[in-house]
């Protein structure tokens, strides 16, 4: 039996060796996977924090957009303005209310949504407990507002805001009501022109008359807009999204710079008596700087004097009331003391005299092309190769490059013509910048001579900087 037993013992260590070692094997490749792990996880510790802060910086602040893009979609419904939910900045007295839903059926709940920013002098209103605003009315005051619709995207869409704009305080600190409504196409603005109509039972004096704003691309928007109020093409496109069916014509627009998607439709380059009428105008500011490259001189200050009647009521409120609550108007010459001092300040050198600063136009250009006569203060072009070169000049020394305008975007110009039932807006101001291309200028220029055709009232001004 001894002897057995000895036999067994050995034999059973060996057919269950390879499994005990198997374990052991096992065991040890699970721990040197866990040792791996965690040299990664140190690692990578290791590697965020040698991350720079700005690439952690903008990675949070992506992430924020998106969970608040994503709670601004969910929270609002198609209805009429919450009079009981506006929020106040107490710095600007302004009362705002964000992410209104400007339409039934949003084919994008993120972009068809819509801003509104009243200053306060407008609104009698009661603070809730939850810190947001009850308005009990609206005051009574000696010029009602204006209302602006400000379109002042680069690219084809424009985002709403999801959180408080300073880019609004540049028309409230003139107590305007301003609205910023995101869109994707015209008759997405158009939808957001017809909400805030159909809200004027709830709001100031005068939302059934809104001037629109734009700028770049967004002027491209405006000048469309204001060629095709009420037009009867844009009706299906509203009525998918679920647009209130009111009026979408507008007043007035103020275009600048805006891009525009059509070719030349004329010969002619810049208007000459044009371009000389602004540098007249650009040498009636007084001082100017050594560094002649144009971009840090003057601009007129608006609203200008020469401005009609109608066209200035965009800039001021002319429009009369009973009196309860005055404030001060908006003060042409003040505005220019102030613009002036403020460019004043940011130019180091200075010519001492008109006559100086165009003798030196001519010389940054080698040849003469730029005639200013003292005595009566005016300039007269005599070489248009001259600017020409001035604006060679300009675009090799750092020209802002502009925008292009999307394909989407359509021809106020064919519009024009094509649709004389539309509610085309009476008042039109469109300011470019003298030194950008030929060819852009060209085209606004082909714009303005349309509108004066239509027996539309147009003021064109070319301004420098």
């Amino acid at each position: 039996m001894n002897f057995k037993k000895r036999l067994f013992l050995p034999s059973v260590v060996f057919l269950f060796a390879p499994v005990f070692l198997g374990l052991k094997t096992a065991n040890a490749a699970e721990t040197r996977h866990s040792n791996y792990m965690q040299n990664q996880q140190v690692k990578q510790q290791i590697n965020q924090q040698k991350m720079p802060v700005t690439v952690k910086e903008e990675k949070k602040v992506e992430k924020n957009e998106e969970v608040e893009a994503e709670a601004f979609v969910k929270k609002s419904v198609f209805r009429k303005i919450d009079m009981t939910k506006w929020q106040f900045n107490k710095e600007k007295k302004i009362f705002y209310q964000l992410g209104i839903q400007y339409c039934r059926n949003p084919k994008n709940p993120y972009y068809e949504r819509l801003s509104i920013y009243v200053p306060e002098c407008y609104f009698d209103a009661r603070k809730n407990k939850d810190g947001t605003y009850t308005v009990l009315g609206t005051k009574e005051v000696k010029f009602a507002p204006i209302y602006v619709l400000s379109i002042d995207t680069k690219t084809e869409k424009q985002r709403p805001d999801i959180r408080y704009s300073p880019a609004s305080e540049e028309y409230t600190k003139y107590k305007r009501v301003v609205i910023r409504a995101g869109g994707e196409d015209t008759a997405d603005f158009k939808a957001a022109l017809r909400y805030v109509q159909w809200n004027s039972d709830l709001l100031p004096e005068g939302a059934g008359a809104i001037y629109v704003y734009g700028e770049n691309v967004g002027g491209g928007y405006a000048c469309v807009l204001g060629v095709t109020g009420n037009l009867w093409t844009y009706r299906e496109k509203l009525d998918a999204i679920g647009a209130v069916r009111t009026s979408d014509s507008v007043p007035g627009v103020y275009a600048i710079n805006p891009a525009l998607n059509f070719g030349r439709t004329s010969d002619k380059a810049l208007d000459i008596h044009q371009l000389e009428y602004s540098i007249d105008r650009l040498f009636s500011m007084g001082e100017f700087p050594i560094q002649t490259k144009l971009h840090a001189t003057s601009m007129l200050a608006e609203p200008s004097d020469e401005l009609s009647p109608s066209i200035k009521e965009m800039f001021t409120r002319e429009y009369e009331r009973s009196v309860k609550k005055e404030f001060p108007g908006y003060e042409i010459e003040d505005a220019k003391k102030k613009y002036s001092q403020k460019r004043n300040a940011e130019l180091k050198g200075r010519f001492d005299t008109r006559k100086a600063y165009a003798d030196a136009l001519n010389t940054l250009t080698m040849m003469k092309w730029l005639e200013y006569n003292q005595w009566l203060q005016t300039a007269k072009i005599v070489d248009m190769e001259g600017f020409h070169r001035l604006l060679k000049h300009i675009q090799m020394n750092g020209a802002e490059k502009r925008p292009v305008a999307p394909e989407s975007l359509e021809n106020p110009i064919q519009l024009l013509n094509d649709y004389p039932e539309a509610r085309r807006a009476r008042y039109w101001v469109v300011r470019s910048d003298a030194l950008k291309s030929l060819d852009e200028s060209a085209k606004e220029q082909d714009l303005v001579d349309a509108l004066k055709e239509a027996n539309l009232e147009v003021f064109f001004d070319l301004k420098w900087k």
